[in-house]
């Protein structure tokens, strides 16, 4: 203000003296006059605009002072805009106080600002970050900030000063106070939902936390009334990302462990969560350093996924489930072999072929010292005619003889489940080899080994590569047989001509 530059004895703040008296109502008032004359001296020359920024910051004898400016308002050329989130006015019984006073007496009106829009967003950080570094940031700095102008900054400030996309200390420690004004209550839940993540159940992160139930609902309204939190469907969720990172961060990583394995605990013995959260529990006894628990709930998880042909997230979780077993020392086993045959048969739907026959060999080759286990014969020649399917499918027919005859041999010598298939794979290669008698011969053995089986798939591939097999030998009689066959056992129009497409 231009008071700033008088002279300390004109200046109506500096220059001001109390009452000999010890009147304090009369002081105060003689106060709140100096500063309207003060205004009124700047407002000589035209309209004036008093902005005040973070009005959640005053204490009790600045509230009053705006209360007696914006009265004197109504007879001046003045606009008083103050500014302040719905949360601090939500935590902040003065605040909350002074506001209801204003709209009351019709002093003033409120004017909602809603958050950035993405474009708006992407240009804040943009300014902030520079145009280089706003196309790889930007994204997750919005994501993260959901909108906020001040969090957009802060954060595209600290990525201009450096390289890692983090939150700058001093926003984390604003945001930590910010919780830790609200008591011990929200504190205690919202660490506790921090941990399961930007949306949590309030149940689980109740029991977790250790607070009585009571405690954790009144932390709950009062963490909603600060707007930290929403409510979403059946959850409740962080309103800003960023939130949720900071008090997560804030914990030491004792706190964290001891959360992450109440969490899955209190999942563990909820059904619900069981069957459909499974990927999350099993993240949850990783973090609180239990990977034995965790993996028969990434293997769960990873089953349902490929069951709704979410064949990528498979192979992750998994890949997860190895990686658990590796860090608590599960030697070669079944179960081991398994899961890497499961990974292998998902790569090879998902067209990841060198993956899955490196990964299907290394599982065949599997052996434990000491009592000598490995793979039976079936499953290895089960695992060799998955990686012989890859290695057809990305057209290296030469690398594919060898792995079949092993196969067959291996498949010979068990339990016999996997010959109708093998052969069907070796009956495939002679045909596209051109030699279309041995494939015939070849088909025979494959029909003749899966009505062994009696397993009426296997049954109807073998009169497929039969009717192939016959079709580009010119028997057009008997291939017709063989599809009708075939079509017998599964349904549908005989169509040598389709077979016979397919396989080209």
């Amino acid at each position: 203000m231009r008071e700033a530059r008088l002279p300390p004895e004109e200046n109506p703040f500096l220059a001001f003296v109390p009452s000999p008296e010890g009147r304090p109502q009369e002081d105060k008032l003689r106060l709140y006059d100096a500063v309207v004359a003060s205004i009124d001296s700047i407002a000589a020359s035209g309209a004036l605009m008093l902005v005040i920024d973070d009005l959640q910051h005053a204490d009790e004898s600045t509230f009053g002072l705006l209360h007696y400016l914006a009265r004197s308002a109504r007879t001046r050329d003045l606009t008083i805009v103050a500014t302040c989130g719905d949360e601090e006015v939500a935590s902040s019984a003065r605040l909350a106080s002074f506001l209801s006073s204003m709209y009351r007496e019709r002093l003033g009106r409120k004017i909602v600002v809603g958050p950035l829009d993405t474009v708006a967003a992407r240009q804040l950080v943009e300014d902030h970050a520079g145009s280089d570094r706003a196309g790889t940031i930007s994204s997750d700095v919005i994501r993260r900030a959901n909108g906020n102008p001040f969090f957009i900054e802060e954060i595209s400030i600290g990525c201009a000063e450096g390289d890692a996309l983090t939150i700058p200390a001093d926003l984390r420690e604003m945001l930590r106070a910010r919780v830790e004004r609200l008591g011990r209550n929200a504190r205690g839940l919202l660490h506790a939902g921090a941990v399961m993540g930007v949306t949590f159940d309030f149940t689980t992160a109740a029991s977790a936390s250790g607070l009585a139930t009571e405690d954790a609902l009144a932390g709950l309204e009062t963490s909603i009334t600060a707007r930290l939190v929403e409510a979403v469907d059946d959850a409740y969720r962080f309103r800003h990302t960023i939130v949720c990172e900071s008090l997560r961060e804030a914990l030491v990583r004792e706190g964290r462990v001891q959360l992450h394995g109440a969490i899955a605990r209190e999942m563990e013995r909820n059904p619900l969560f069981c069957s459909e959260h499974a990927a999350d529990i099993a993240h949850h006894y990783v973090e609180a350093a239990q990977p034995d628990k965790a993996i028969p709930f990434f293997v769960s998880a990873a089953q349902k996924a490929a069951m709704r042909v979410g064949f990528g997230e498979a192979v992750t979780l998994f890949s997860r489930a190895l990686a658990a077993m590796d860090e608590v020392g599960v030697p070669p086993c079944q179960e081991r072999f398994q899961l890497m045959l499961a990974i292998g048969q998902m790569q090879v739907a998902l067209g990841e072929l060198t993956a899955a026959v490196e990964g299907l060999d290394e599982a065949c080759r599997m052996w434990r010292a000491g009592d000598g286990w490995q793979p039976s014969c079936g499953d290895r020649a089960q695992a060799r005619r998955w990686a012989a399917l890859a290695l057809i499918t990305n057209g290296e027919i030469d690398e594919v003889d060898r792995r079949l005859s092993v196969a067959l041999d291996e498949a010979e010598r068990g339990d016999k489940c996997e010959l109708p298939d093998i052969l069907y794979h070796v009956a495939q290669v002679r045909w596209h080899e051109g030699n279309y008698r041995e494939a015939f011969r070849v088909a025979e053995r494959c029909l003749e080994a899966a009505e062994a089986t009696g397993n009426a798939d296997s049954i109807a591939r073998g009169y497929e590569i039969l009717s192939l097999a016959c079709h580009s030998l010119g028997e057009w009689r008997e291939g017709v047989g063989f599809e009708e066959k075939r079509q017998s056992l599964i349904g549908g129009a005989v169509d040598v001509g389709q077979a016979f497409d397919v396989h080209l």
